[in-house]
């Protein structure tokens, strides 16, 4: 007798693990017919008689206990096997979006450098959150003290509510906001 577990990564069947060269305790092996393969096959009779003679006799109960084992264990290895390839998919993507993230990185960097104006990205809680001046332009205090500070540390109450309106509006419509102030 052999024996297989079906090996499958997601619900592909990759394989299988095979146990055997094993005869069942409660059936005797038909030596005429081993006899009959070693002639048939050109095998050394005494010899191949032999090697039938070593094969390990197991009960019933031992055999699906050992398969049942097989089976979970070809199912870790299923398992294991189909999270490191959704891992390794999971991965790629990452690297792709990755790279596409740098190349609209560059994009916005290129299409900023060539834009007159100052520009500065202030969150709905008027923090600083980023900066744009072209090179030539003269900010009154460094790129990171900006950052790093609220609106309100550079404005009149009024003008931060001019602020906040504006920005709200441009959320609330998702266009741009104009606004004046002095």
């Amino acid at each position: 007798w052999d024996a297989a577990t079906p090996i499958f990564i997601g619900t592909r069947h990759i394989g299988n693990v095979f146990t055997g060269q094993l005869f069942l305790d409660d059936e005797e092996p038909d030596h005429e017919r081993f006899r009959e393969q070693a002639k048939r096959y050109g095998f050394d009779e005494d010899a191949y008689m032999a090697a039938v003679g070593r094969v390990p006799h197991f009960s019933r109960e031992k055999i699906d206990h050992v398969m049942r084992f097989y089976a979970g264990f070809a199912k870790l290895l299923s398992d294991l096997s189909y999270g490191n390839l959704k891992l390794a998919r999971a991965l790629a993507e990452r690297e792709r979006i990755e790279d596409s993230l740098r190349e609209s990185e560059a994009h916005t960097k290129a299409v900023l450098a060539v834009v007159p104006d100052m520009m500065f990205l202030i969150g709905r809680d008027g923090a600083y959150r980023d900066v744009y001046a072209p090179k030539d332009a003269k900010l009154l205090v460094s790129r990171e003290e900006i950052v790093s500070r609220n609106i309100r540390d550079f404005f009149t109450r009024d003008t931060v509510r001019t602020f906040e309106n504006a920005c709200d509006a441009a959320v609330r419509e998702n266009q741009p906001s104009m606004m004046e102030y002095d």
